[in-house]
């Protein structure tokens, strides 16, 4: 039985925001001896590429009294364009603290801000108190979030709030291989008369279960802000991935960007056939996820009597081979203790060693046996 290593390896994608502070749609107090004459500019953008069309980005208004053990949502406001401009009243700024949470999602709205009462935000609520609810179980990778505190003192220094955007997702990713004398660590070429680990697969369904519905902030670290799982979702979903590419003899190359497949980033020569199939993104985890792939293809042995021209043209290829399909699980035993981390911003990555040049060659006894570490790349 093959034994593959599972391990997390950090997503190095975000988006850089600079906001040069605040609105003029944060309620004024009585009293107070006016506000800043014309607001400061706001505005963002990434530092390292274009920002993700179709993406909307709302920062939430927190302050705090001096003693107070927490801030309470003041406003919030709906950054458009580099042009916005936020206003703060002139005492306020002298005392107040303030929180500035940043959520970035796409315009068909992925995840939301409630407070733990599962209700819409409201004035007065504790930042304490709020959770991220995702809309949908399939999320994209294009959900960003980030917490940014800052005293008065800094914002009348500073004249501006800058935030960096992280991700507040992962991703699932399996990366096959074939390997020699079970060993991962071992990874071989598969044969020349091969393409890859997939060839003959015409389609893949992935399955995940336990994925988290809503989550919460730890802002116990005031240097490192986590996001934590909180309540799952109660049941699974599949996707599936279709319209895989094949050449002559039902083989199929890789990378295949369509179909989410690509060439694993590993340092190794003897890598030709290896595949990384992307998965879905999630909220993260705890130890609270798993997967089923199922991969469908094309059985060997024809049923046609052409049996070169199945082969070869594989417009005839429902017609001349049986179909047929073969599970992973990840992790393979099903128990909380095994069950998968998810992280914001990470990747999960479960490598999976075969003995054979194609996983279709697999008994289907075989399975598949997982360990695995944590590897966090800086």
């Amino acid at each position: 039985m093959m034994k593959s290593i599972t391990i997390i390896t950090v997503i190095f994608f975000f988006i850089s925001i600079g906001l040069f502070s605040c609105s003029d749609n944060i309620e004024e107090s009585p009293n107070t001896g006016g506000n800043t004459d014309e607001g400061i500019p706001v505005s963002y953008d990434l530092s390292t590429k274009s920002l993700p069309a179709g993406l909307q980005c709302t920062m939430y208004i927190f302050w705090k009294n001096t003693g107070d053990n927490d801030y309470t949502l003041k406003d919030s406001l709906s950054i458009l364009s580099n042009n916005t401009r936020i206003k703060f009243n002139n005492n306020d700024l002298v005392n107040k603290s303030y929180r500035f949470i940043f959520i970035a999602t796409p315009l068909v709205k992925e995840v939301q801000l409630l407070n733990k009462n599962n209700n819409r935000l409201a004035y007065g609520d504790l930042s304490a108190n709020i959770m991220i609810r995702s809309l949908t179980q399939q999320l994209t990778g294009d959900n960003y979030y980030q917490i940014t505190d800052m005293t008065s003192q800094e914002l009348l220094r500073n004249g501006k709030i800058s935030a960096t955007l992280w991700r507040m997702v992962g991703q699932m990713v399996a990366d096959i291989y074939k390997v020699e004398n079970n060993d991962i660590n071992n990874i071989t070429n598969v044969s020349s008369s091969v393409n890859s680990v997939l060839d003959r697969v015409y389609k893949i369904d992935i399955y995940s279960e336990g994925a988290t519905r809503d989550a919460y902030f730890d802002t116990s670290n005031p240097d490192t802000v986590i996001i934590k799982g909180l309540n799952k979702w109660t049941i699974g979903v599949t996707e599936s991935i279709t319209g895989i590419v094949m050449s002559d003899s039902l083989r199929v190359s890789i990378p295949q960007a369509h179909q989410r497949f690509e060439i694993p980033p590993i340092e190794s020569s003897t890598k030709d056939g290896s595949v990384r199939i992307r998965g879905s993104y999630g909220l993260p985890s705890d130890k609270g996820v798993r997967y089923n792939l199922k991969f469908y293809y094309y059985d060997t042995t024809p049923m046609c009597g052409d049996t070169t021209k199945a082969h070869n043209h594989y417009t005839n290829v429902d017609a001349c081979f049986v179909k047929n399909s073969i599970e992973v699980n990840l992790p393979k035993k099903i128990s909380h203790a095994n069950l998968l981390d998810i992280f914001a911003n990470y990747y999960t990555v479960n490598k999976i060693g075969i003995r054979f040049d194609r996983i279709i060659d697999l008994e289907m006894s075989a399975g598949f046996g997982f360990d695995y570490i944590w590897e966090n790349e800086k």
